[in-house]
């Protein structure tokens, strides 16, 4: 990002507060025409353990139209408001929309909450660190048509989600496909992402919103894009499907719409490529609307014959809720207030959405299987020691996701969860040591491998402590340097570190 873009976004460690949690602001990850999207933290309660965890959030910030003010306010001139308020109203309505459907399904960015504060809208989502597909081919190279495939149609059965709902996403790009990562097996799910062109609309085909549909992503964007689309058009988004599976195969963009002729697609698609997914990303790319493949579900039977269509309900009617109250004028102060607009059965305190129990369980670790879906539906498992032995087994596979999740989460800055992980595998050690675990006959064994993981971290934590405490040493600030060296003695003790705390007291 630019300098100036940088200076318009929140500045790093501002606490953004929303009626649900406190977000630290931790990074600018990018900023479109309408939005500055960030890397926020915060602390979580699973399971009664706090646990530090990462989330993605989206401000609306018109580009062009917007300034932000010392407190953090977002402004705009008299002449400008009506475009800046019209531009929020869809944001906030777009946002609420994403929340409806947050977690039907796997492959859409899950969006957790919705609210305003700071003078405009924001909505809270899944944090995803798996990279995206632009980098996966840089740093490959063209892939297989089969490794493309796997990428694909995860991708497409989400599109044709969306246009279950009358969404169109209308910039689907590598770009805006990241990796969930599973840590234990290393495999990636594709998850679409960046809402910001994304347009609703109505049982007719027209826009619910005010704002034209603007920006194209070249190589990705049909020729009628360009001019702005004003109806409900599956085939945008079926030309952006041919053109990132195009991207995969080629390993490079696409040209331009514009410049696109008949067998420009043939030409550049390589001979180990089948007839069948040769045919469909012609067809999908086509120049003419009326020429291209009709749907996704479409597209997805001639790149995948035996593939099934993406089936979804009716979605229920949602009540339109009651206009909220006026934001506070700033945000990032410890007296900051901020309204949620997400349905109306107003703030439920203290319960998880489902997507968010699988982000910290499932996807972490891994199919753990009943332990992990007792504790999504809620469950408490047994405490009595005579219980039945699969209480025992619940227990143990909690403990080991929570333990897992605050190991992934922790790092040299952020220490505290390596220190509650620490604590956590001696619960765990217990647990396999104990009558219950030794009567159910299964091998509980987790605690090695846990271990292993946490001493590399602890090792790093504890030595990039110490340097810190080497580097207050040179000032000389020995209360400070004092400090450092017993974080760093807390992470992994060892004599010399108790000797440097002695010395730092005996000055």
């Amino acid at each position: 990002m630019e300098e100036n873009e940088l200076q318009r976004a929140l500045p790093v460690g501002t606490i953004l507060k929303s009626p649900k949690f406190d977000y630290r602001i931790e990074a600018v990850l990018g900023q479109g025409g309408f939005g500055i999207t960030y890397k926020v933290s915060t602390t979580v309660m699973f399971d009664k353990v706090p646990i530090f965890t990462y989330f993605t959030i989206k401000e609306h910030f018109m580009k062009d139209a917007c300034e932000r003010d010392a407190s953090g306010g977002v402004g705009y001139s008299k002449p400008l408001q009506s475009r800046v308020e019209e531009s929020r109203g869809d944001f906030l309505a777009e946002a609420r929309r994403l929340n409806e459907i947050s977690g039907k399904n796997p492959n859409v960015v899950p969006v957790s909450e919705v609210f305003e504060a700071n003078n405009t809208v924001y909505y809270v989502m899944e944090y995803l660190n798996g990279g995206t597909l632009r980098d996966l081919v840089k740093a490959n190279g063209a892939l297989s048509e089969q490794a493309a495939l796997d990428i694909e149609l995860p991708v497409a059965k989400a599109v044709a989600f969306l246009h279950s709902h009358h969404i169109n996403h209308l910039d689907i790009k590598p770009e805006n496909i990241m990796f969930r990562v599973d840590y234990h097996t290393g495999q990636r799910m594709p998850v679409l992402i960046d809402f910001g062109l994304a347009k609703h609309f109505d049982d007719k085909g027209k826009p619910t919103s005010t704002i034209r549909v603007q920006g194209c992503s070249d190589g990705f964007a049909p020729v009628e894009q360009y001019s702005g689309l004003q109806t409900f058009s599956p085939q945008a988004d079926v030309y952006a499907l041919g053109a990132v599976l195009y991207y995969m195969l080629v390993g490079r963009v696409p040209i331009i719409a514009t410049e696109m002729q008949r067998d420009t697609v043939e030409k550049a698609l390589p001979p180990t490529v089948s007839d069948a997914v040769r045919f469909a990303i012609s067809r999908a790319m086509a120049y003419n609307k009326y020429d291209r493949t009709a749907t996704v579900d479409d597209f997805v039977q001639e790149i995948c014959p035996t593939a099934q269509p993406e089936i979804v309900p009716e979605p229920a009617p949602v009540p339109e809720p009651a206009p909220a109250p006026s934001p506070a004028p700033n945000v990032g102060g410890d007296d900051v207030r901020a309204t949620r607009v997400i349905g109306e059965g107003g703030r439920r305190r203290g319960k998880f959405p489902t997507w968010l129990i699988v982000v910290l369980a499932v996807v972490v670790v891994g199919g753990i299987g009943a332990g992990v879906w007792s504790m999504i539906g809620g469950s408490k498992p047994s405490t009595s020691s005579g219980g039945d032995d699969s209480d025992v087994l619940a227990r143990y596979e909690k403990k080991c996701i929570v333990c897992d999740s605050l190991i992934n989460n922790g790092d040299n800055a952020e220490y505290e969860p390596l220190l509650k992980a620490k604590t956590l595998l001696d619960d765990i050690r217990v647990v396999e040591k104990s009558d219950e675990a030794e009567q159910s006959g299964e091998v509980l064994d987790k605690s090695k491998g846990l271990q292993e993981r946490l001493d590399v971290k602890l090792k790093a934590a504890s030595r990039s402590w110490e340097q810190a405490g080497d580097a207050q040493l040179e000032i000389p600030d020995y209360t400070q340097a004092c400090q450092y060296y017993e974080i760093a003695n807390k992470l992994a003790p060892s004599d010399t570190l108790r000797y440097k705390i002695d010395m730092c007291v005996g000055r």
